[in-house]
């Protein structure tokens, strides 16, 4: 944020701990008031306090505590249309002071923006784990299906009279569905890298299987569906 527009009518000694506050998952109206004009939010409390016992309030406290007063009625009405959630993150608040452009503090500012960065590259973090543990759970059952086509072709191939035909299109089913829904499979296209992928996806599990088998296992389970009309060939 420019320079120009950081807040420092702060009176000395009513600084906030910034790296208390940035550290807040929320802060209340009263706190974020009182922050966006770099004021404790301790004191304004102190202040309110003194306002409701009518006891005596300086005349430099009392200016101070009437801007604290003026921006969390800027405020109590962004939050009425919504703009602002009754809880307010550090992160929205100050995206909400850049937007109506006004005044913060620019320390806060800069913590809570790298604070920000941490917290995003962590939840990637848990996420991308998370990603890499469902692909291993589907490539595990791909693998299972995979196996059990193969043997059904081979069975098929030798006129095996222990074969059941709806096994086999249930297998068929079952692996041109996860190739499609989880690896964009296309049978029309040619330049498509779905083999690719899924032969990545076996080497991250340990597991090693060939370009030209996973293709030829694709284009036969696709072939049974659309012979036995459970798909439209493209």
């Amino acid at each position: 944020m420019d320079e120009s527009k950081q807040s420092s009518i702060g009176p000395v000694g009513l600084q906030p701990n910034y790296a208390y506050w940035a550290r807040c998952p929320y802060w209340t109206p009263e706190e974020f008031a009182a922050l966006s004009l770099n004021i404790c939010p301790e004191w304004y409390s102190h202040y309110r306090d003194h306002i409701f016992r009518n006891i005596f309030i300086s005349p430099e406290n009392a200016q101070v505590g009437g801007w604290i007063d003026s921006h969390l009625l800027l405020i109590d009405r962004a939050r009425e249309f919504k703009q602002l959630p009754h809880k307010i993150p550090p992160s929205e608040g100050l995206l909400w002071l850049n937007e109506k452009q006004l005044p913060v503090a620019f320390e806060l500012e800069k913590l809570v923006r790298e604070l920000s960065k941490a917290t995003n590259w962590k939840q990637k973090s848990q996420a991308n784990e998370q990603t890499i543990l469902e692909l291993r759970s589907q490539l595990h059952f791909a693998e299972n299906q995979l196996a059990e086509i193969n043997k059904s072709k081979d069975r098929v191939a030798g006129s095996d009279p222990a074969i059941d035909p709806r096994t086999y299109t249930s297998l068929a089913k079952l692996i041109h569905g996860m190739a499609a829904h989880k690896f964009g499979y296309d049978p029309s296209d040619n330049r498509s890298d779905t083999v690719s992928k899924i032969r990545n996806s076996l080497e991250l599990t340990g597991l090693q299987l060939g370009e030209k088998t996973v293709r030829s296992t694709l284009r036969d389970a696709y072939k049974h569906l659309c012979e036995k009309g459970e798909i439209k060939r493209h």
